[in-house]
């Protein structure tokens, strides 16, 4: 085998190979023709079929010029092996003979020319150019091919991303932009078109799910909407994804029945509600073009925000535009609610609360806003109490469930409702926990003070206030700083300089009255905490 190169610049390098078994024909035609003009970077040259195969299988070759006649197999078979491992490359014959078979077969094989001995070399640069279109135009086909099967496979996704685009205002919102961007994304559009927003959106999952559950559940939603609402009479739609949940943009024709949409939804919601484990509406827009789109759902979004009554329910227009007119709402007096929370009336005060909460779900006069008001007149009362009991709210709640019910508290009276009983529990409960805290302290010392000649230890303190020995030290150390056993000691040696100060008791008689009897281990004890033995603290005090 043979190749001369030549250097392309800026052009698409075609690789051709010359196969011949008479070499001063291969070396004329590479001398013959002008390859750079031609618009070919490579030539191969081979003398016979095996050679030729050898360089298809380790070289991709556009374009052959095959002789016909070649010992140790023809042109004919080298063509047929080439159509089944390279089925791109086309096929120019070269032969001295001028029987019809050649030619019809050649023509079967997808060869692009039929050319007879000697070369006529004008005929010869006619045919390659020839073949080099054939193989562009394949190429381009090829390509556009692959395009349409990727627009196949993204078409959805690319009419998602406009929508989304649209809704995000990165496409202005006039008519002629609308229609120039979705005429550049390639879609199907009239700026006469007339849609209906509908707005989807979960309001609270029933049960805990993991990240991998929450995915399978959006995709079965997102399902059970394109089968239960968008493709009910053959109602053309798009379903685009939002971070407020997922909005369907209908499609309306002069056959749209609004009403059966509504009942679609509502079908869609019942089946939704008992087989997915959620609460959902369905917020349904006013019609609008394109352009006005943006507003609409606008609208939808902020009815959406304010829909803190209602669960698993079709809102229409028409409530949209009465839930904008709200009221005055009488909230609960937390002065009151204060005082019953200070007397540990727990129960009264959750029934008040809960009542005021529950009055409101068949109001329309309540919103996010409204919710939001109650939220902070209830923390005020919160924390003023929990000031009283020495109790830092930070620290109380910065837990993840109270930040999780928190953070989600104004989007539902449901949600209101379970994050008050969490914050009056919790509140209540550590206050009584600190009460008791500081009540198991109180009684241990008393005991003490009582005891303090006796035999006293753990054990016998803990049989006497009825707790558990570590339960009740490790109560005593968290809220004293000290164990129960340093405690005694600490108020024994307290005693005991106290009597060696003030009286002239023997120092026997004062070691067994603050529960010594042995007097060595007193001696011990007062001199490992006072540094001095007792007789030397008496000396040194009596100077």
């Amino acid at each position: 085998m043979r190749s001369i190169w030549v250097r392309m610049v800026g052009r698409m390098a075609y690789r051709i190979l010359i196969v011949d078994d008479e070499e001063h024909a291969v070396e004329a035609i590479q001398c013959a023709l002008d390859w750079e003009a031609l618009g070919i970077g490579e030539v191969y040259t081979a003398f016979n079929g095996k050679l030729a195969k050898d360089i298809f299988l380790t070289h991709s070759i556009d374009m052959m010029l095959c002789d016909i006649e070649m010992p140790g197999g023809n042109g004919i078979e080298l063509m047929e092996w080439v159509s089944v491992h390279s089925p791109h490359t086309v096929s120019i014959c070269l032969t001295c003979h001028a029987e019809f078979f050649y030619a019809q077969k050649i023509l079967q094989l997808g060869g692009a020319a039929y050319i007879l001995k000697p070369i006529p070399y004008d005929e010869l640069t006619l045919a390659i150019r020839k073949g080099m279109d054939k193989l562009k135009r394949e190429s381009e086909s090829r390509e556009n091919s692959h395009y349409r099967s990727l627009w196949d496979q993204h078409h959805d996704a690319i009419i998602e991303k406009f929508w989304v685009d649209l809704l995000d205002q990165a496409i202005p919102s006039n008519p002629d932009a609308i229609a120039e961007e979705a005429k550049s994304r390639g879609m199907p559009f009239s700026p006469g078109l007339e849609f209906m927003p509908i707005l989807v959106e979960v309001q609270r999952w029933k049960k805990k799910l993991s990240s991998r559950e929450l995915k399978i559940m959006e995709y079965a939603l997102r399902n059970a909407i394109e089968e239960m609402i968008l493709s009910k009479a053959g109602r053309s739609s798009h379903l685009v994804k939002r971070p407020e949940g997922l909005i369907a943009m209908l499609v309306l024709d002069d056959e749209t029945d609004i009403a059966q949409i509504k009942a679609d939804c509502e079908s869609y919601i019942a089946s939704v509600s008992h087989y997915f484990f959620c609460d959902l509406s369905c917020y349904i827009g006013i019609k609008g073009k394109a352009h006005e789109l943006v507003h609409v759902i606008c609208t939808l979004q902020e009815t959406s925000r304010n829909n803190v009554s209602s669960v698993n329910k079709v809102f229409s227009p028409a409530f949209n535009s009465a839930a904008a007119q709200r009221g005055h709402i009488s909230f609960p007096d937390m002065k009151s609610m204060s005082i019953l929370l200070q007397n540990g009336d727990k129960p009264r005060l959750l029934h008040e609360l809960v009542k005021f909460l529950d009055g409101l779900v068949k109001s329309i006069l309540v919103g996010t806003n409204e919710l939001r008001q109650f939220q902070y007149d209830f923390l005020q009362m919160i924390h003023a109490y929990l000031q009283t009991q020495g109790i830092q709210a930070h620290r109380l709640f910065m837990d993840e469930m109270s930040t999780e019910l928190i953070g989600r508290s104004t989007k539902s009276i449901a949600d209101m409702k379970e994050w008050v009983e969490h914050v009056i529990d919790k509140s209540v409960n550590h206050s009584d926990l600190i009460k008791e805290k500081t009540d198991i302290v109180k009684r241990v010392k008393e005991y003490v003070a009582r005891n303090i000649d006796g035999d006293l230890s753990r054990k016998s303190i803990s049989n006497q206030i009825f707790l558990n020995s570590d339960y009740m030290n490790r109560i005593f150390k968290v809220e004293s700083g000290m164990t129960i056993t340093e405690y005694i000691t600490q108020e024994r040696i307290k005693l005991a300089k106290e009597l060696l100060l003030k009286s002239a008791m023997p120092i026997s008689l004062i070691a067994s009255s603050v529960g010594y009897n042995n007097f060595s281990n007193f001696t011990q004890m007062f001199k490992k905490n006072v540094g001095i033995s007792p007789l030397d603290y008496r000396k040194e005090a009596g100077r």
